[in-house]
């Protein structure tokens, strides 16, 4: 796992690859990593790493990373979406889901959510992006 985060620091553009080697083990050193990849995650590694947070009882104190969610869930694959807003249930403490199943509304809720609890950050449209690659 050192060696990974070595990598990880050393080697931006395959962040998202070496994320599923420290998804292994997702406490400890490595939380804090994966957390850091969740905006350069590809959609092919997505759900594991999500997942692999989901399995941690801790969550991050900025929301930034809780914006980041929402733009995953915006711009990916039904699997990874269900990943990022089973993780935003589980950070957040709070389900939104309205039991219609529109992941659209869905998304939109979670960034009305994301303003009011972090008002003092850019708007989770802004951090979102525009799914352009950020490598």
């Amino acid at each position: 796992m050192v060696y990974l985060r070595k990598l990880w620091q050393q080697e931006d553009y395959r962040r998202s690859d070496i994320a599923i080697g420290l998804a292994q083990q997702p406490e400890g050193e490595n939380w804090s990593y994966l957390v850091s990849t969740i905006p350069v995650l590809e959609p092919s590694t997505t759900p594991e790493v999500l997942n692999a947070l989901k399995s941690v009882a801790r969550k991050p104190r900025d929301g930034r990373h809780f914006r980041e969610l929402v733009g995953v869930a915006e711009r990916n694959d039904k699997a990874s979406v269900r990943s990022a807003l089973a993780l935003l249930e589980h950070w957040s403490g709070e389900s939104l889901a309205d039991g219609s199943g529109d992941r659209s509304k869905l998304v939109a809720s979670w960034k009305k959510w994301c303003d009011e609890k972090f008002n003092e950050s850019p708007s989770a449209s802004t951090a979102a992006g525009d799914g352009t690659d950020r490598r």
